[in-house]
């Protein structure tokens, strides 16, 4: 699985989370089970549209995405994507975002 983190910083798992229009990069953890198996960092940009966002993320393969500003996304497109949603809190360093996501402790935005 492939769980992304809207972040400002390009410091991989120890970034903080932002929202999308916030953040600079985007951190994606390679997940298998509870264990992180890989770390990328993509640079974030502008979307001309909700439709490209999602489409963009569905060609990445991005199964979750964590942000503290979930009403910024298009929600219902993403799950209707297969694309999950959760809510952390501002700021929260990506590493313990994942830890409350494998302990089920984060909001899950419908």
């Amino acid at each position: 699985m492939r769980i992304v983190f809207p972040t400002k910083e390009n410091m991989s798992y120890i970034s903080h989370a932002a929202s999308l229009q916030e953040a600079d990069y985007l951190t994606v953890l390679r997940v298998r089970g509870q264990n992180i198996t890989g770390v990328e960092t993509i640079k974030n940009h502008s979307y001309t549209s909700n439709d490209e966002l999602v489409k963009e993320f569905k060609a990445n393969q991005f199964g979750v995405v964590v942000t503290p500003d979930a009403n910024s996304l298009p929600v219902h497109k993403l799950k209707s994507a297969g694309i999950s949603v959760y809510e952390d809190e501002p700021s929260q360093l990506v590493l313990e975002a994942f830890s409350e996501f494998v302990q089920d402790k984060l909001i899950r935005i419908y």
